[in-house]
C-alpha cells in the first residue's frame, strides 16, 4: 500500500514537471493565451454557480408559488416590477432561469472551443519549434526521428494538454 502511494504521487509529479516543462517551452502568447482561458474558465464556474443556485427560486416558485410570496424581499422586488400577486411570479422567475442556463451554457461552449483550439495552437507551435530549427541541425538529424516526434509525441502533448485542460475546465 505505501508503495503504491509512493507510485502515484511519483506519477502525479512527473506529469506536473512535464506541464511546467511545457510551459517553459511555450511562446508568450499562448502562454497568455492560456492565462486567458483561466479567467474564462473561472467565468464559466461561476455561470454554473448561478445556474445550480436558480434552480431551487425556479422549482419553489412552479410548485409552491405562496411561499416563495411570503418573503418580504420578493414582494418587494416583485411590486418594483408591478406585479401583485403570487402567481405573477412564474413568467419572470422562468425567463430569468432560462437566460441564465443559456449564458452558462453559451460559457461553457466557449471554454471547451477555446480548450481544443488553445491545445491546437500549441501543437502547432511545438511543430514549427521542430521545423524552425537551422538547416545544420536538419542535415545532422535522422529525419525518422523529426517525422516520429511531429507525427507521435507533439499529436501526445496536445491531446495530454486537451485533457488536462478539460480536467480543470470540469474540476
Amino acid at each position: 500500500l505505501f508503495l503504491v502511494g509512493k507510485l502515484k504521487l511519483f506519477k502525479r509529479n512527473n506529469v506536473l514537471k512535464l506541464l511546467f516543462g511545457l510551459w517553459r517551452h511555450l511562446a508568450l502568447k499562448s502562454r497568455l493565451q492560456l492565462n486567458g482561458l483561466f479567467v474564462v474558465i473561472i467565468f464559466s464556474a461561476f455561470s454554473e454557480l448561478l445556474t445550480l443556485g436558480a434552480v431551487l427560486p425556479f422549482l419553489e416558485v412552479i410548485t409552491k408559488p405562496e411561499d416563495l410570496w411570503k418573503i418580504d424581499r420578493v414582494k418587494d422586488y416583485a411590486m418594483i416590477f408591478g406585479l401583485s400577486n403570487k402567481d405573477e411570479l412564474i413568467l419572470p422567475i422562468t425567463l430569468i432561469f432560462i437566460t441564465l442556463v443559456i449564458i452558462s451554457t453559451f460559457i461553457r461552449l466557449a471554454n471547451l472551443w477555446l480548450n481544443s483550439y488553445l491545445a491546437s495552437t500549441i501543437g502547432t507551435d511545438l511543430n514549427s519549434n521542430i521545423l524552425k530549427q537551422p538547416y545544420w541541425t536538419h542535415i545532422g538529424t535522422n529525419s525518422n526521428s523529426v517525422i516520429t516526434t511531429i507525427s507521435s509525441e507533439v499529436l501526445l502533448t496536445v491531446g495530454v494538454l486537451n485533457s488536462t485542460l478539460q480536467f480543470i475546465t470540469s474540476g
